[in-house]
């Protein structure tokens, strides 16, 4: 009687441990709209959104600046709840390269933005994901 519980137990316990494994290959639910707001130089608050897709590993989509201009992501990646991306867009009239990485955890990612011309520098990124 005691193996067999032992035996059943056994395999509730590994049922659990390869249903999480496959949540974890399987990955965050990133596939959507995120949105944010941050201050421009000048002290104005504005809002800014991303459209991701997941694909596998890879990581497509679309940055979409406060006058609608539409950028397209490059180098995406997403490994389990991880991501990262580059936005190379126009600031002024100068090329800038915007670094992202995050962690997605429900309908919020949480990271940092690496930028700046001379220096870059990380500043914190927190984007909700908007319900369509």
């Amino acid at each position: 009687m005691r193996m067999t519980r032992a035996f059943t137990w056994g395999l509730v316990v590994a049922g659990f441990c390869l249903t999480a494994a496959a949540e974890d290959k399987k990955g965050a639910n990133v596939d959507g709209k995120w949105k944010w707001t941050y201050k421009t130089r000048d002290g104005q608050e504005t809002e800014v959104y991303v459209k991701l897709k997941r694909e596998g590993e890879k990581l497509t989509g679309a940055y979409f600046a406060r006058d609608g201009k539409e950028t397209p992501i490059e180098n995406g990646k997403i490994n389990g709840d991880q991501l990262t991306f580059d936005v190379n867009r126009e600031v002024g009239d100068q090329k800038m390269l915007f670094k992202y990485s995050g962690k997605i955890s429900g309908d919020a990612i949480t990271g940092k933005i690496v930028f700046g011309r001379e220096k870059p520098l990380p500043h914190d990124w927190e984007a909700t994901r908007v319900k369509e």
